[in-house]
């Protein structure tokens, strides 16, 4: 199967059974979740090539609500929510019931309620969803709107990911009734056990291809990771820091810019998990990756760090040449000398109905000098902007070009403006090339290296371990929100760092 110059999959054939459950797994990038939109209709017949069958007969999905009338669905890792509308419009949202072309209100509640109910959540599906909070609601709703919808057959990627211990055992609990009731479910996931656990048969990808596709009974923990990794499934190094003080020495030769100890964040609202202990250092100079699979963290770990964890937090940080409590919020970061790139750049990032001037300037801590009221400045504000436009090659017609209009990758750009405007000490990257092309990612990671080479100490956290072997000194591996390693990059591999992350490390 193949998407311009890039094989995502590669002559992949596949089965799936009426009461089947099936694990698919394999490394980042190895192609389950393509798959996956596959099978659902967001990657378009026509686009790929090969055939689909479902119950003996071929069929075409050309987008994805052809495929769901015909019983297939997808859930996705980030859920599709919408926080203004209630909880019970987005359990049925494009499945909204209707009479003579009007919503029927009390059964869409009631469908919605049946649906969480099966899942045993217990929410009031009137409020808004923003009101409930947590991502793991979020995740729900995109699970029960799967269950109210029905079908044949249900596709769940990375769906425990969001999910705590009891959670992810009442959704294994409902795939196993699914599949008892008839329909075929694939289970995408990196937690090995979890697929272990609920699944009658494993699927390994890897470099778009299937490398493995075996009954659950013979398989284990240690012949699925070989399946992953391939001839070299060896190795791996764990070498946990326990002295951030030296760490700082050797990551950079300018001393240590930031270091944190006895770092905690408890499950909230705003963290779908616990975190830490974490102790780890960043010298002057130098870049620290943060690596793990999705649901381990990361996300988590730089928005405490820039104070967005709402009083959830504990430990201490080295800032400014003095130990500090966490910071408590993202204002006082920003004048403690951080930045914070978001992972989401349309739901977190960008406004889209400001200009490329108005969003760079968001956050900018000497914005008495270019604002006035909620008016800008033209003068000031205006050449700031169009220098950041040049140093950052961002591709605009203007500083009063709306940011929507932009490209993804200068919309990124423009975010990675905004985080330079200050000058940061400090800068926390988070997934900062997700969803932009190869040309923009370069531009990216140029301006990553060029930023510490002036003296910054960076975090960037990522899902590729190419990448942070490319731009890291030193790689954090969390996994479930611990800190299993800090390894020296130089010294590590792709291989390794997929080790640690299944808990698989050699001794």
């Amino acid at each position: 199967m193949e998407f311009g110059v890039q094989r995502a999959l590669d002559r992949v054939s596949f089965s799936l059974q009426s009461g089947e459950i099936i694990g698919l797994v394999g490394p980042n990038g190895a192609g389950k979740s393509t798959f996956g939109r596959v099978l659902v209709g967001e990657i378009p017949f026509g686009s790929f090539r090969g055939e689909l069958k479902l119950k003996g007969r071929a069929v075409r999905f050309f987008n994805s609500k052809e495929a769901h009338e015909s019983g297939v669905t997808l859930v996705h890792q980030e859920g599709a929510a919408i926080d203004q509308l209630s909880v019970g419009e987005n359990v049925m949202l494009t499945i909204e019931p209707a009479r003579l072309g009007v919503i029927d209100w009390p059964t869409l509640h009631r469908s919605a309620a049946g649906g969480l109910a099966e899942l045993g959540v217990f929410a009031d599906t009137h409020r808004p969803l923003e009101d409930h909070g947590g991502v793991a609601l979020m995740q729900f709703v995109e699970i029960a709107r799967s269950i109210v919808r029905g079908g044949s057959v249900f596709v769940f990627d990375e769906s425990t990911a969001a999910l705590g211990a009891d959670e992810v055992r009442t959704l294994l609990a409902r795939m196993r009734e699914f599949a008892a009731r008839g329909a075929g479910v694939i289970f995408i996931s990196h937690r090995i056990h979890e697929v272990l656990a609920v699944c009658n048969r494993v699927v390994v990808l890897r470099d778009g291809r299937k490398v493995l596709d075996a009954p659950r009974t013979g398989q284990d923990h240690t012949s699925v990771i070989h399946a992953m990794l391939g001839a070299r499934s060896d190795g791996g190094r764990s070498g946990v820091a326990k002295d951030p003080q030296s760490v700082a020495e050797k990551d950079g030769t300018r001393g240590p810019a930031f270091m944190v100890r006895n770092w905690r964040v408890s499950k909230s609202e705003s963290s779908r998990i616990e975190l830490g202990p974490l102790e780890f250092a960043v010298g002057q100079g130098s870049i620290l990756g943060v690596f793990g699979p999705l649901g381990a963290g990361k996300t988590e770990l730089l928005h405490s760090l820039f104070g967005l964890s709402g009083g959830f937090c504990d430990g201490e940080c080295w800032l400014g040449g003095e130990w500090t409590r966490p910071l408590e919020t993202p204002t006082t970061a920003i004048r403690r000398g951080m930045a914070l790139v978001t992972a989401e750049r349309q739901r977190e990032g960008i406004i889209p109905g400001l200009s490329v001037l108005e969003n760079m300037m968001l956050g900018y801590r000497h914005r008495d000098l270019v604002w006035r009221g909620a008016v800008l400045r033209d003068g000031e504000a205006w050449n700031l902007c169009e220098r950041l436009i040049g140093a950052f090659g961002i591709v605009t017609n203007g500083p009063d070009q709306p940011i929507a209009s932009l490209s993804g990758g200068n919309q990124q750009k423009v975010l990675l403006a905004r985080a330079m405007i200050n000058s940061p000490k400090v800068l926390l990257l988070d997934e900062p090339t997700r969803g932009i092309d190869v040309g923009a990612k370069q531009d990216v990671y140029r301006w990553i290296r060029d930023t510490a080479a002036a003296g910054a100490a960076i975090v960037v956290s990522s899902l590729e371990e190419e990448e942070l072997l490319g731009l890291a000194d030193r790689i954090l591996v969390l996994r479930d929100g611990q800190q299993v390693a800090l390894v020296d990059a130089r010294e590590t591999s792709e291989n390794e760092l997929l080790l640690l992350t299944v808990g698989a490390a050699a001794h």
